[in-house]
């Protein structure tokens, strides 16, 4: 069980467009708040180790988001409060829209850094979301705004976005496994932003994720296919540089051996050379 402890006073400090409200919209959402507690542990396998501060922010407003459409919202100088009076006219649809929006950027902000901070932890990596979910090194919505992924129009990459991203980095990521080998990527993988990577395989992560991200951005037709090919070309310099005392799986790797594979050339000593 996560030991969280919801408070109104906390609630109120991480959702200030309730800040002002009268008691019962917090008691509106305590049903939200446990719910969204328990999909925390059961869907994301968060335990005591997530941090804190980042916790209070997901758990509070996710819950909010959730709880908006069922409540009849009034705005106020401050920010919202529920309709007590018939008289009162509720918020317009626009600025609960934009409500819901800042919301859920701010709750899915806070799960993706807790899942990114979890990945130092010495037991989740193990957990069942981490085996299904942490299998690319564009993986949480956090690595695809890092990396240019989000909207032209935004600077936001919510998990439902990522989801609609997932096939590009797929296939990116399968690029990456031809360039490595298997071995070598789920190496890489299982390493990225532990205390265990070294500032080689850092240094290598950092290229390999600019490369699937322009892979990514090749594919929606935001960068011409030079672009991928340059940032491939990146990676592999480096990786293929220290292959033989940093990157051993690759070096020992089928895909090692097909990246240094010379073509048979016909020379004038070999007993089967012919004139063209």
């Amino acid at each position: 069980m996560l030991d969280f402890h919801p408070t109104q006073q906390d609630f109120e400090a991480e959702v200030p467009a309730f800040a002002d409200s009268e008691q019962r919209i917090y008691g509106y959402l305590t049903g939200h708040i446990q719910r969204v507690l328990s999909e925390a542990e059961e869907t994301y396998c968060l335990t005591d180790e997530a941090p804190d501060d980042k916790l209070r922010t997901y758990v509070y407003n996710r819950a909010a988001y959730e709880a908006v459409p069922t409540l009849d919202l009034i705005a106020t100088e401050n920010g919202f409060a529920v309709v007590s009076n018939q008289n009162l006219a509720p918020a317009s649809p626009a600025r609960v829209q934009a409500l819901r929006a800042e919301l859920l950027r701010k709750a899915d902000g806070a799960l993706s850094r807790i899942l990114h901070d979890l990945q130092r932890s010495d037991t989740w990596p193990a957990s069942r979301y981490a085996q299904l979910h942490r299998t690319s090194l564009i993986w949480l919505p956090l690595y695809a705004e890092r990396y240019g992924l989000a909207e032209p129009s935004s600077s936001h990459v919510s998990f439902a976005d990522f989801e609609r991203l997932r096939p590009h980095i797929d296939a990116a990521s399968a690029s990456v496994e031809n360039l490595l080998g298997a071995e070598q990527l789920a190496r890489l993988v299982s390493l990225q932003d532990t205390p265990d990577q070294t500032h080689v395989e850092m240094k290598a992560i950092e290229l390999l994720r600019i490369y699937m991200a322009t892979h990514v951005l090749c594919d929606l037709g935001r960068v011409r296919p030079r672009s991928v090919k340059q940032a491939r070309d990146r990676a592999f310099a480096y990786i293929d540089s220290n292959a033989a005392q940093h990157f051993e799986l690759y070096a020992d790797s089928t895909a090692y051996s097909a990246n240094h594979f010379k073509p048979y050339e016909n020379g004038p000593n070999d007993p089967c050379f012919f004139f063209g």
